[in-house]
């Protein structure tokens, strides 16, 4: 039988331009100055900014089964893992590796994304909230449709360009903006609130 392990290590993409400046911040969080190390690489050993380390080997059955993900979106919210995977789906497993369920609204309905763009979970309510190409679409963990927000053009809010990123904060939604904008921050209607420069 296959056990399928999860390791998640962000910074062994950066490894090789690290330097030895770790410093700790005042809340206790330790940074890599990755622009002070340009020229003086060296092997960071995990231990040097992780105290532990944990491998959760993932429950494998039928339903559970995982592919590559698509975009190496892999989330991790309130002690729950979720898988993005091709065709709109979305593998959920709890924090010890138990299969949880799997999540799909690939559609063009009202209550369907037509593409799984970028996907994020409040943590504060614990919902999947997706962007699709001209929406954003929020569900229950467990698939419940609970709103959607039509963009009144894909990649624009307010009639200013966004990018794709974006992030939900409570009531509001933070974008990613354009040249004259970089960041706008709308209400959970799209009404614009601030625009930062």
């Amino acid at each position: 039988m296959r056990t399928l392990i999860f390791f998640i290590i962000p910074l062994l993409l950066i490894q090789p331009g690290c330097s030895s400046d770790n410093q700790t911040t005042e809340e206790g969080l330790k940074v890599i100055d990755v622009a002070g190390g340009v020229g003086k690489s060296r092997q960071v050993n995990l231990s040097e900014i992780a105290d532990t380390i944990e491998y959760i080997p993932l429950e494998t059955n039928h339903e559970s089964l995982l592919s590559h993900p698509p975009y190496d979106w892999i989330l991790y919210e309130k002690n729950i893992l979720y898988f993005t995977q091709k065709k709109g789906i979305i593998k959920i497993f709890d924090s010890k590796g138990k299969y949880v369920s799997t999540f799909n609204k690939l559609g063009r309905g009202p209550q369907e994304y037509e593409s799984l763009g970028i996907i994020q979970i409040d943590n504060a309510s614990e919902n999947i909230i997706i962007k699709s190409i001209n929406k954003i679409l929020e569900y229950s963990r467990n698939g419940e449709f609970i709103r959607n927000v039509i963009l009144p053009a894909p990649g624009m809010v307010d009639n200013l360009p966004i990018r794709g990123n974006f992030h939900k904060l409570g009531d509001y939604y933070f974008f990613l903006g354009g040249y004259i904008y970089p960041a706008i921050i709308t209400d959970s209607s799209l009404n614009v609130i601030k625009k930062l420069k």
